[in-house]
């Protein structure tokens, strides 16, 4: 029998804890979460400051959307959510929405906590189908678009979600962040 590297391991068992959360992070994927070994939870990237409250963040984000004349754009959602991970991974990953992202916008990745709440509400977002739910703001903070990212994944032969695995689709993706983009 041949033993995974560590970084496989890794892998394989972040793969699990989003197979797992999968079904509820909708709506409950804190509950899930909180059932895996705290182990398995420190595997999970930290993408979203859960501490800062998130006027600063948003504010310093259209302090230099200002400057840079970009968006803002604000993902909604949490370390314990599988889809807003596989989401920013892809942000990350393929280099021409990094590329748009850092061209066009300022990101500000907003926790859900109960301290951030609030500002669904002043923002216009709507949790409804869960997160991660995307918001653009102008450099003035004026929300112009809400985007549900439920149809932004990767669908099957019967048009339902592949699942988290499968993530977000590229083009869906690309076409979204182009088509609210600010001009050059």
């Amino acid at each position: 029998m041949k033993l995974l590297s560590t970084s496989v391991l890794a892998v394989v068992i972040l793969g699990s804890i989003s197979a797992l959360a999968w079904g509820f992070s909708r709506g409950s994927g804190k509950k899930v979460l909180a059932e895996v070994p705290a182990a398995h939870e420190a595997l999970r990237p930290q993408i979203y400051d859960e501490k800062t409250d998130g006027h600063v963040l948003v504010n310093a984000a259209l302090a230099k959307a200002k400057i840079e004349h970009h968006y803002v754009l604000v993902q909604w959602g949490g370390n314990w959510c599988s889809w807003c991970i596989v989401l920013h991974a892809l942000y990350e990953k393929d280099p021409e929405i990094s590329k748009l992202l850092r061209d066009k916008y300022e990101l500000v990745m907003l926790d859900t906590n109960d301290r951030n709440m609030p500002m669904v509400k002043e923002l216009g977002a709507s949790m409804e189908h869960g997160v991660p739910y995307l918001t653009i703001l102008n450099a003035d903070g004026k929300p112009l678009v809400q985007q549900e990212t439920e149809s932004l994944e990767v669908k099957n032969a019967e048009g339902k979600s592949a699942g988290v695995s499968a993530g977000h689709d590229r083009e869906k993706v690309l076409a979204f962040l182009k088509s609210h983009a600010t001009n050059p």
